[in-house]
């Protein structure tokens, strides 16, 4: 899997193409991804997964090269569907002039799926299964313990010795958006610590606009937080004033992307438009690794998930 080293994503996108490589993963042939089944689809019902419940924190699965290429090529087709209709949303709040804060909250959500949809291409899957689903993974499965719901991370390796991909899924006591961008810049942390000098500054820009506590302000989950649930005043004249610039940079990816580039960073408007900056971001990372996936269809990711 190859990619153009001229690209701001190019890192990200040889990172993920290489995890995609060591898990044997195949290039999908389905064009109606919605035949297949996903991965929490084959763990609710055991469809071609063995599961083993080895403590009521932890499990494990065996699956199938094929099986988990087919569930990934599910998983990442909605997923970059679903991240689309959120963008065209923040495009048709900006048009009819709603209230700003709603625009940064559906962009966060935007941002927050694709980066759930790339850490899952590296085999780093976060699942939320409350005791329902708890309770129907457990059914099917071998060990006496019985699950627990909460927030689980799962992660694929490629087992060589028997031919299969190997996940253990762990519970995590943290919330599950947190998680999702702390994995997140544990990704970035590993690129920018064996990418060259030259190639490290915008891997670091990243990680200071959404690098939790190494950043000014948070992981973007803390924003969104701050915008939909704790500040009123935000949906009226207070928020549409700190909210300008993420509106004027918002209507365009590349506008985005050169905006953190420009590197006038600090205070609550820089907070906000963090926000676009990492919906814009890693959107194009998410369309640079699917186009290598569905390269043998006629589905085109960079439409899917609507780049601008």
């Amino acid at each position: 899997m190859s990619f153009s080293n001229t690209r701001d994503t190019y890192l990200f996108s040889r990172k993920v193409g290489t995890s995609l490589q060591d898990l044997k993963v195949v290039q999908a042939d389905e064009e109606k991804p919605e035949r297949l089944h996903s991965l929490r689809e084959r763990l609710l019902s055991g469809q071609s997964v063995g599961v083993t419940i080895l403590s009521p924190t932890r499990f494990k699965v065996e699956i199938s090269v094929q099986a988990y290429s087919q569930s990934l090529h599910k998983d990442l087709y909605f997923g970059l569907c679903r991240i689309g209709r959120l963008r065209e949303s923040v495009s048709n709040l900006r048009s009819s002039k709603s209230a700003s804060a709603w625009q940064i909250t559906t962009s966060y959500y935007a941002a927050f799926f694709a980066a759930t949809e790339l850490l899952r291409t590296t085999g780093v899957y976060i699942s939320y299964f409350d005791s329902p689903a708890a309770a129907s993974v457990s059914s099917h499965a071998t060990g006496s313990a019985v699950l627990e719901g909460g927030t689980f991370e799962g992660v694929a390796k490629w087992d060589e010795v028997n031919g299969v991909i190997q996940m253990e899924y762990s519970k995590r006591n943290i919330r599950h958006h947190d998680f999702t961008w702390q994995k997140c810049v544990a990704l970035a942390k590993g690129i920018a610590s064996s990418a060259k000098p030259s190639q490290r500054a915008f891997v670091e820009l990243f990680l200071k606009l959404a690098g939790g506590p190494q950043s000014a302000w948070g992981y973007p989950s803390s924003t969104r937080n701050k915008w939909n649930y704790a500040d009123a005043d935000l949906f009226v004249g207070r928020g549409e004033h700190f909210a300008a610039q993420f509106r004027k940079i918002s209507a365009n990816d590349s506008t985005a992307i050169n905006w953190g580039k420009e590197g006038h960073l600090t205070g609550d408007e820089s907070a906000v438009s963090a926000v676009a900056f990492v919906n814009s971001f890693l959107s194009q990372v998410l369309s640079d690794v699917s186009k290598i996936v569905f390269a043998n269809t006629k589905i085109k990711p960079e439409t899917l998930i609507g780049l601008r």
